[in-house]
Protein backbone atom coordinates (compact mmCIF):
# COMPACT_ATOMS: atom_id res chain seq x y z
CA UNK A 1 0.00 0.00 0.00
CA UNK A 2 1.09 3.25 -0.20
CA UNK A 3 -0.30 6.77 0.79
CA UNK A 4 -0.76 10.81 -0.04
CA UNK A 5 0.39 13.13 2.79
CA UNK A 6 -1.16 16.67 2.04
CA UNK A 7 0.14 19.30 3.90
CA UNK A 8 -2.15 22.99 4.17
CA UNK A 9 -1.06 26.02 6.17
CA UNK A 10 -3.47 29.05 6.67
CA UNK A 11 -2.59 32.64 6.96
CA UNK A 12 -6.58 33.57 8.73
CA UNK A 13 -6.44 34.98 12.22
CA UNK A 14 -7.89 32.22 13.90
CA UNK A 15 -7.55 28.20 14.00
CA UNK A 16 -9.57 26.67 11.41
CA UNK A 17 -11.07 23.60 11.01
CA UNK A 18 -10.91 22.12 7.60
CA UNK A 19 -12.42 19.42 4.85
CA UNK A 20 -9.96 17.73 2.98
CA UNK A 21 -11.11 14.93 0.36
CA UNK A 22 -9.15 12.80 -2.02
CA UNK A 23 -10.67 12.37 -6.07
CA UNK A 24 -9.78 9.83 -8.26
CA UNK A 25 -11.23 10.14 -12.04
CA UNK A 26 -13.35 12.98 -10.63
CA UNK A 27 -14.65 10.89 -7.97
CA UNK A 28 -14.61 11.47 -4.42
CA UNK A 29 -12.88 8.77 -2.16
CA UNK A 30 -12.08 9.80 0.93
CA UNK A 31 -12.65 13.05 3.22
CA UNK A 32 -11.04 14.11 6.31
CA UNK A 33 -11.00 16.80 9.10
CA UNK A 34 -8.26 19.01 10.20
CA UNK A 35 -7.13 21.30 12.40
CA UNK A 36 -5.19 23.85 11.20
CA UNK A 37 -3.52 26.69 13.18
CA UNK A 38 -3.50 30.57 12.67
CA UNK A 39 -1.16 32.83 10.93
CA UNK A 40 0.82 29.90 8.66
CA UNK A 41 2.46 29.56 12.47
CA UNK A 42 2.57 25.61 11.80
CA UNK A 43 1.10 23.19 8.84
CA UNK A 44 -0.84 20.56 9.20
CA UNK A 45 -1.12 17.16 7.67
CA UNK A 46 -4.03 14.78 6.28
CA UNK A 47 -2.83 11.60 5.72
CA UNK A 48 -4.67 9.45 2.82
CA UNK A 49 -4.33 5.80 2.73
CA UNK A 50 -4.17 4.20 -0.94
CA UNK A 51 -3.55 0.84 -2.61
CA UNK A 52 0.20 0.34 -4.00
CA UNK A 53 1.43 1.08 -7.52
CA UNK A 54 -0.71 -0.65 -10.50
CA UNK A 55 -0.08 -1.28 -14.02
CA UNK A 56 -1.13 2.37 -15.55
CA UNK A 57 -0.01 5.47 -13.41
CA UNK A 58 -3.05 6.77 -11.29
CA UNK A 59 -4.13 10.68 -10.92
CA UNK A 60 -5.30 11.68 -7.76
CA UNK A 61 -6.26 15.52 -6.78
CA UNK A 62 -6.30 16.47 -2.90
CA UNK A 63 -9.39 19.11 -2.53
CA UNK A 64 -9.57 21.84 0.62
CA UNK A 65 -13.67 21.80 0.54
CA UNK A 66 -14.19 24.38 3.41
CA UNK A 67 -14.84 27.69 2.03
CA UNK A 68 -11.67 29.62 1.30
CA UNK A 69 -11.10 33.80 0.06
CA UNK A 70 -8.48 32.61 -2.25
CA UNK A 71 -9.35 29.23 -4.04
CA UNK A 72 -6.79 29.23 -6.52
CA UNK A 73 -4.51 26.89 -4.64
CA UNK A 74 -7.09 24.76 -2.74
CA UNK A 75 -6.27 21.90 -5.70
CA UNK A 76 -3.31 19.82 -5.77
CA UNK A 77 -2.73 17.11 -7.95
CA UNK A 78 -0.08 13.98 -8.26
CA UNK A 79 0.32 10.67 -10.29
CA UNK A 80 1.16 7.96 -8.80
CA UNK A 81 3.07 6.00 -11.15
CA UNK A 82 2.92 2.97 -12.19
CA UNK A 83 4.73 -0.41 -10.73
CA UNK A 84 7.87 -0.40 -12.47
CA UNK A 85 8.65 -2.18 -15.51
CA UNK A 86 11.49 -0.55 -16.97
CA UNK A 87 14.55 -2.94 -18.16
CA UNK A 88 17.80 -1.61 -17.54
CA UNK A 89 21.08 -3.34 -18.72
CA UNK A 90 24.23 -2.54 -17.17
CA UNK A 91 27.33 -3.27 -19.04
CA UNK A 92 30.36 -4.34 -16.82
CA UNK A 93 32.47 -6.98 -17.01
CA UNK A 94 33.59 -7.36 -13.31
CA UNK A 95 31.15 -8.49 -10.18
CA UNK A 96 32.76 -7.79 -7.51
CA UNK A 97 33.83 -4.21 -8.46
CA UNK A 98 32.52 -1.68 -5.84
CA UNK A 99 31.10 0.57 -8.37
CA UNK A 100 28.77 -2.01 -9.24
CA UNK A 101 27.19 -2.49 -5.99
CA UNK A 102 26.72 1.37 -5.26
CA UNK A 103 25.04 1.33 -8.85
CA UNK A 104 22.38 -1.20 -8.46
CA UNK A 105 21.69 -0.11 -5.00
CA UNK A 106 20.50 3.43 -6.41
CA UNK A 107 18.94 1.31 -8.96
CA UNK A 108 16.85 -0.60 -6.47
CA UNK A 109 16.17 2.69 -4.41
CA UNK A 110 14.82 4.30 -8.35
CA UNK A 111 12.33 1.08 -8.37
CA UNK A 112 14.76 -0.83 -10.78
CA UNK A 113 15.26 -4.38 -8.64
CA UNK A 114 16.64 -6.25 -11.72
CA UNK A 115 19.69 -4.85 -13.69
CA UNK A 116 20.60 -7.10 -16.46
CA UNK A 117 24.22 -7.37 -16.12
CA UNK A 118 25.93 -7.50 -19.37
CA UNK A 119 29.50 -8.69 -20.23
CA UNK A 120 29.50 -9.94 -23.43
CA UNK A 121 27.78 -9.83 -26.47
CA UNK A 122 26.33 -13.26 -25.79
CA UNK A 123 24.18 -11.59 -23.00
CA UNK A 124 22.61 -8.77 -24.83
CA UNK A 125 18.85 -9.05 -24.20
CA UNK A 126 16.17 -9.50 -26.20
CA UNK A 127 13.95 -7.54 -26.31
CA UNK A 128 16.41 -4.61 -26.05
CA UNK A 129 16.32 -2.40 -22.68
CA UNK A 130 14.82 0.53 -22.25
CA UNK A 131 17.89 2.09 -21.38
CA UNK A 132 21.83 1.30 -20.87
CA UNK A 133 24.38 2.30 -18.69
CA UNK A 134 28.14 1.27 -19.62
CA UNK A 135 30.02 1.61 -16.18
CA UNK A 136 33.19 2.34 -16.39
CA UNK A 137 33.51 -0.10 -20.37
CA UNK A 138 36.99 0.47 -20.96
CA UNK A 139 37.98 -1.19 -24.31
CA UNK A 140 34.83 -3.13 -25.04
CA UNK A 141 34.92 -6.30 -27.12
CA UNK A 142 34.61 -6.01 -30.99
CA UNK A 143 31.13 -7.86 -30.92
CA UNK A 144 29.61 -5.92 -27.53
CA UNK A 145 30.80 -2.55 -29.10
CA UNK A 146 28.84 -3.38 -31.91
CA UNK A 147 25.94 -4.48 -29.97
CA UNK A 148 26.02 -0.96 -28.11
CA UNK A 149 26.59 1.29 -31.04
CA UNK A 150 23.74 -0.63 -32.73
CA UNK A 151 21.22 0.18 -29.79
CA UNK A 152 21.95 3.74 -29.79
CA UNK A 153 22.01 4.95 -33.16
CA UNK A 154 18.82 3.15 -33.64
CA UNK A 155 17.25 5.28 -30.48
CA UNK A 156 18.66 3.48 -27.77
CA UNK A 157 19.46 6.10 -24.28
CA UNK A 158 23.07 5.08 -22.79
CA UNK A 159 24.51 6.71 -19.72
CA UNK A 160 28.62 5.92 -19.89
CA UNK A 161 30.14 6.71 -16.38
CA UNK A 162 34.06 6.88 -16.68
CA UNK A 163 36.60 5.16 -14.66
CA UNK A 164 40.16 4.03 -14.49
CA UNK A 165 39.42 0.70 -17.31
CA UNK A 166 38.08 3.73 -19.39
CA UNK A 167 41.25 6.06 -18.87
CA UNK A 168 43.39 3.19 -19.48
CA UNK A 169 41.60 2.42 -23.13
CA UNK A 170 41.98 5.85 -23.94
CA UNK A 171 38.68 6.29 -25.43
CA UNK A 172 34.82 6.13 -24.99
CA UNK A 173 32.95 3.83 -26.80
CA UNK A 174 31.38 6.44 -28.65
CA UNK A 175 34.77 7.15 -30.12
CA UNK A 176 35.86 10.12 -27.86
CA UNK A 177 39.14 10.19 -26.91
CA UNK A 178 40.03 10.19 -22.95
CA UNK A 179 43.04 12.34 -21.88
CA UNK A 180 43.30 11.27 -18.52
CA UNK A 181 42.95 12.45 -15.18
CA UNK A 182 42.63 16.33 -15.42
CA UNK A 183 43.20 17.25 -11.73
CA UNK A 184 43.82 16.12 -8.22
CA UNK A 185 42.08 18.62 -6.18
CA UNK A 186 38.73 19.27 -4.93
CA UNK A 187 36.35 20.28 -7.37
CA UNK A 188 32.72 21.52 -6.89
CA UNK A 189 29.72 21.02 -9.28
CA UNK A 190 28.46 23.92 -11.63
CA UNK A 191 24.77 23.17 -12.75
CA UNK A 192 25.18 24.47 -16.18
CA UNK A 193 21.46 23.60 -17.82
CA UNK A 194 19.33 24.13 -14.87
CA UNK A 195 16.28 23.08 -17.10
CA UNK A 196 17.45 19.65 -18.12
CA UNK A 197 16.15 16.36 -15.84
CA UNK A 198 19.63 14.92 -14.75
CA UNK A 199 20.21 18.65 -13.08
CA UNK A 200 17.62 18.16 -10.77
CA UNK A 201 19.02 17.41 -7.38
CA UNK A 202 20.85 19.09 -3.94
CA UNK A 203 24.52 19.16 -5.37
CA UNK A 204 25.85 21.51 -3.38
CA UNK A 205 27.50 18.67 -1.01
CA UNK A 206 28.96 16.49 -3.68
CA UNK A 207 32.47 17.05 -3.97
CA UNK A 208 35.10 15.86 -6.75
CA UNK A 209 38.67 15.11 -6.34
CA UNK A 210 39.49 13.26 -10.01
CA UNK A 211 37.59 13.37 -13.34
CA UNK A 212 37.97 12.47 -17.22
CA UNK A 213 38.91 14.83 -19.95
CA UNK A 214 37.57 14.18 -22.81
CA UNK A 215 40.00 15.39 -25.70
CA UNK A 216 36.88 16.58 -28.21
CA UNK A 217 33.52 18.05 -26.72
CA UNK A 218 31.37 19.07 -28.97
CA UNK A 219 28.36 19.57 -26.95
CA UNK A 220 27.71 21.87 -23.91
CA UNK A 221 28.12 20.41 -20.51
CA UNK A 222 24.62 19.78 -18.17
CA UNK A 223 26.63 20.07 -15.38
CA UNK A 224 30.42 21.35 -14.89
CA UNK A 225 33.25 21.29 -12.17
CA UNK A 226 35.02 24.36 -10.66
CA UNK A 227 37.59 24.37 -7.69
CA UNK A 228 35.79 24.64 -4.50
CA UNK A 229 37.52 28.09 -3.52
CA UNK A 230 35.66 29.67 -6.46
CA UNK A 231 33.17 31.30 -4.72
CA UNK A 232 29.47 31.12 -5.34
CA UNK A 233 29.39 32.37 -9.05
CA UNK A 234 26.80 30.53 -10.98
CA UNK A 235 29.07 30.54 -14.17
CA UNK A 236 33.44 30.61 -14.17
CA UNK A 237 34.83 30.45 -17.36
CA UNK A 238 37.51 27.52 -17.80
CA UNK A 239 34.79 25.07 -15.68
CA UNK A 240 35.62 21.58 -16.79
CA UNK A 241 32.70 19.45 -18.09
CA UNK A 242 31.44 16.74 -15.73
CA UNK A 243 27.94 15.20 -17.32
CA UNK A 244 27.66 16.09 -20.95
CA UNK A 245 24.88 15.07 -23.57
CA UNK A 246 26.18 14.29 -27.45
CA UNK A 247 24.39 13.30 -30.18
CA UNK A 248 24.87 9.64 -31.08
CA UNK A 249 22.80 8.33 -34.44
CA UNK A 250 19.35 8.75 -33.08
CA UNK A 251 20.31 7.52 -29.46
CA UNK A 252 20.73 9.95 -26.38
CA UNK A 253 24.09 9.61 -24.78
CA UNK A 254 25.36 11.15 -21.49
CA UNK A 255 28.62 10.71 -20.05
CA UNK A 256 29.86 11.05 -16.52
CA UNK A 257 33.56 11.64 -16.41
CA UNK A 258 33.72 10.61 -12.92
CA UNK A 259 33.81 6.94 -11.60
CA UNK A 260 31.50 5.61 -8.85
CA UNK A 261 34.51 5.43 -6.49
CA UNK A 262 34.87 7.64 -3.28
CA UNK A 263 38.51 8.04 -4.06
CA UNK A 264 37.55 9.62 -7.22
CA UNK A 265 34.56 11.98 -5.38
CA UNK A 266 31.71 11.90 -2.78
CA UNK A 267 29.04 11.44 -5.37
CA UNK A 268 27.68 7.95 -4.34
CA UNK A 269 28.29 8.83 -0.31
CA UNK A 270 25.49 11.65 -0.92
CA UNK A 271 21.42 11.35 -1.79
CA UNK A 272 21.75 13.49 -5.09
CA UNK A 273 23.00 10.20 -6.48
CA UNK A 274 20.00 8.20 -5.95
CA UNK A 275 18.25 11.11 -7.73
CA UNK A 276 20.94 10.78 -10.57
CA UNK A 277 20.33 7.76 -11.38
CA UNK A 278 16.61 8.02 -11.23
CA UNK A 279 16.32 10.41 -13.48
CA UNK A 280 18.87 8.68 -15.81
CA UNK A 281 16.64 5.85 -16.13
CA UNK A 282 13.68 8.22 -16.74
CA UNK A 283 15.15 10.42 -18.91
CA UNK A 284 17.56 7.66 -21.36
CA UNK A 285 14.24 5.28 -21.19
CA UNK A 286 12.07 8.27 -22.69
CA UNK A 287 9.52 8.59 -19.95
CA UNK A 288 8.00 12.41 -19.58
CA UNK A 289 7.86 13.46 -16.27
CA UNK A 290 5.18 13.00 -13.92
CA UNK A 291 4.49 16.77 -12.56
CA UNK A 292 5.06 19.90 -13.42
CA UNK A 293 4.48 24.11 -12.34
CA UNK A 294 1.99 26.37 -14.83
CA UNK A 295 4.68 28.48 -16.90
CA UNK A 296 7.53 25.96 -16.23
CA UNK A 297 9.20 23.71 -18.62
CA UNK A 298 9.60 20.09 -18.62
CA UNK A 299 11.63 18.76 -21.39
CA UNK A 300 10.39 15.14 -23.22
CA UNK A 301 13.32 13.52 -24.67
CA UNK A 302 11.07 12.55 -27.64
CA UNK A 303 11.25 13.73 -30.86
CA UNK A 304 7.16 13.72 -31.10
CA UNK A 305 5.05 14.30 -28.38
CA UNK A 306 1.38 15.29 -27.56
CA UNK A 307 -0.21 16.87 -24.84
CA UNK A 308 -4.21 16.03 -23.91
CA UNK A 309 -6.17 17.29 -20.87
CA UNK A 310 -8.85 15.01 -19.16
CA UNK A 311 -11.39 15.70 -22.02
CA UNK A 312 -8.54 14.32 -24.50
CA UNK A 313 -8.30 17.42 -26.25
CA UNK A 314 -4.98 18.56 -27.88
CA UNK A 315 -2.84 21.23 -26.17
CA UNK A 316 -0.03 21.56 -28.06
CA UNK A 317 -0.11 23.18 -31.29
CA UNK A 318 0.99 21.40 -34.01
CA UNK A 319 4.15 23.14 -34.28
CA UNK A 320 5.35 22.17 -30.72
CA UNK A 321 4.82 18.89 -31.18
CA UNK A 322 7.70 18.08 -33.94
CA UNK A 323 11.63 19.10 -32.71
CA UNK A 324 14.55 17.18 -33.66
CA UNK A 325 15.66 15.59 -30.30
CA UNK A 326 13.85 17.16 -27.22
CA UNK A 327 10.28 19.31 -26.39
CA UNK A 328 9.86 21.47 -23.69
CA UNK A 329 6.56 21.53 -22.60
CA UNK A 330 5.08 24.36 -20.89
CA UNK A 331 1.38 24.20 -19.61
CA UNK A 332 -0.03 27.12 -18.97
CA UNK A 333 -3.32 25.86 -16.53
CA UNK A 334 -3.12 23.03 -13.91
CA UNK A 335 -4.90 20.25 -14.31
CA UNK A 336 -4.14 16.20 -14.85
CA UNK A 337 -2.95 16.12 -18.20
CA UNK A 338 -2.00 12.81 -20.71
CA UNK A 339 1.93 12.74 -22.01
CA UNK A 340 1.62 10.75 -25.47
CA UNK A 341 4.72 9.81 -27.18
CA UNK A 342 5.57 6.80 -29.51
CA UNK A 343 4.63 3.89 -28.01
CA UNK A 344 3.89 5.38 -24.20
CA UNK A 345 1.50 7.00 -22.62
CA UNK A 346 2.29 9.03 -19.23
CA UNK A 347 0.29 11.10 -16.46
CA UNK A 348 1.41 14.81 -15.51
CA UNK A 349 -0.06 16.61 -13.03
CA UNK A 350 0.70 20.22 -13.43
CA UNK A 351 0.36 22.43 -10.43
CA UNK A 352 0.17 26.51 -9.62
CA UNK A 353 3.74 27.70 -8.00
CA UNK A 354 3.73 26.87 -4.07
CA UNK A 355 4.95 30.56 -3.82
CA UNK A 356 1.52 31.73 -4.74
CA UNK A 357 0.46 30.31 -1.58
CA UNK A 358 2.64 32.25 0.31
CA UNK A 359 0.55 34.86 1.90
CA UNK A 360 2.84 36.67 4.52
CA UNK A 361 2.88 40.00 4.27
CA UNK A 362 6.11 42.46 3.05
CA UNK A 363 7.95 43.92 5.17
CA UNK A 364 7.86 47.48 6.08
CA UNK A 365 11.46 47.77 5.43
CA UNK A 366 11.04 46.59 1.51
CA UNK A 367 8.22 48.74 1.03
CA UNK A 368 10.06 51.68 2.34
CA UNK A 369 12.76 50.69 -0.56
CA UNK A 370 10.16 50.57 -3.11
CA UNK A 371 9.53 53.95 -2.50
CA UNK A 372 5.90 53.12 -0.84
CA UNK A 373 5.05 54.80 2.42
CA UNK A 374 5.05 51.90 5.59
CA UNK A 375 4.19 51.54 9.43
CA UNK A 376 7.48 50.91 10.91
CA UNK A 377 7.70 49.83 15.00
CA UNK A 378 9.86 52.84 16.50
CA UNK A 379 12.22 52.05 19.44
CA UNK A 380 9.78 52.66 22.02
CA UNK A 381 6.82 50.66 20.73
CA UNK A 382 4.34 52.91 19.04
CA UNK A 383 3.90 53.09 14.91
CA UNK A 384 5.50 55.72 13.21
CA UNK A 385 4.79 56.58 9.57
CA UNK A 386 7.84 56.40 7.63
CA UNK A 387 7.84 56.90 3.83
CA UNK A 388 10.34 56.85 1.29
CA UNK A 389 12.98 60.53 1.33
CA UNK A 390 15.43 59.38 -1.42
CA UNK A 391 14.84 62.15 -3.63
CA UNK A 392 14.05 61.21 -7.61
CA UNK A 393 17.25 61.71 -9.43
CA UNK A 394 17.88 64.88 -11.49
CA UNK A 395 17.19 64.02 -15.36
CA UNK A 396 20.11 63.93 -16.98
CA UNK A 397 18.90 63.29 -20.17
CA UNK A 398 20.25 64.42 -23.28
CA UNK A 399 17.84 64.62 -26.27
CA UNK A 400 19.51 62.83 -28.99
CA UNK A 401 16.96 63.58 -32.18
CA UNK A 402 17.66 67.04 -32.58
CA UNK A 403 21.67 66.86 -32.29
CA UNK A 404 20.88 64.19 -34.90
CA UNK A 405 18.88 66.67 -37.72
CA UNK A 406 21.64 69.04 -36.77
CA UNK A 407 24.73 66.69 -37.60
CA UNK A 408 22.44 65.06 -40.53
CA UNK A 409 22.20 69.27 -41.72
CA UNK A 410 25.75 69.46 -41.68
CA UNK A 411 26.72 66.16 -43.22
CA UNK A 412 23.94 67.45 -46.52
CA UNK A 413 25.74 71.38 -46.44
CA UNK A 414 29.25 69.79 -46.39
CA UNK A 415 28.26 67.10 -49.32
CA UNK A 416 26.41 69.86 -51.32
CA UNK A 417 29.57 72.06 -50.80
CA UNK A 418 32.03 69.57 -51.74
CA UNK A 419 29.81 68.49 -55.47
CA UNK A 420 30.00 72.20 -56.44
CA UNK A 421 33.60 72.90 -56.07
CA UNK A 422 34.17 69.93 -57.85
CA UNK A 423 32.26 71.21 -60.55
CA UNK A 424 33.90 74.70 -60.83
CA UNK A 425 37.24 73.23 -60.70
CA UNK A 426 36.46 71.27 -63.70
CA UNK A 427 34.99 74.51 -65.87
CA UNK A 428 38.28 76.29 -64.51
CA UNK A 429 40.06 73.75 -65.85
CA UNK A 430 40.28 75.28 -69.81
CA UNK A 431 41.48 78.56 -68.71
CA UNK A 432 44.28 76.96 -66.60
CA UNK A 433 45.26 75.55 -69.91
CA UNK A 434 44.91 78.62 -71.62
CA UNK A 435 47.35 80.19 -68.94
CA UNK A 436 50.23 77.98 -68.77
CA UNK A 437 50.42 78.06 -72.69
CA UNK A 438 50.44 81.70 -72.76
CA UNK A 439 53.03 82.14 -70.36
CA UNK A 440 55.71 79.81 -71.86
CA UNK A 441 55.02 81.91 -75.25
CA UNK A 442 55.93 85.12 -73.82
CA UNK A 443 58.82 83.47 -72.07
CA UNK A 444 60.17 81.86 -75.14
Amino acid sequence: RARIVATVSSFADTQRQLDVSLHRDGDMEQQLTMTVPPHAQAQAQAVFEVAGAERASVGWEVRIDSDDAVPGDDVTRVVQAAADSRRVAVVHRDDRDDALRFLTAALEAAGVVNPLIVADAAEWPMPAPDCLILLDPGALPTALARRVARYVEEGGGVLTIGGPRTLAAGQLPSGEGVTGAVFETEHRVLVDDADHPLADGDWSEVAVNRALSLSELASPAVLSLVPTATGSATSVSGARPWLIERPWGAGRAMTLTTALDRRWSTLVLRPAFVGFIGNAVSYLAGEPALRATVGEPVVTAAGNVQLLDSDGNRVLALGETQVERTVALRVREPGLYTVRTPGKEALLAVNVDPRESDLTPMSAELLVRWGRSAALPARDGSAVLAEATAAEPADQRFPLAPALLVLAAILLAAETLAANLGAISRNLAPFRSALRSGWRWRRA
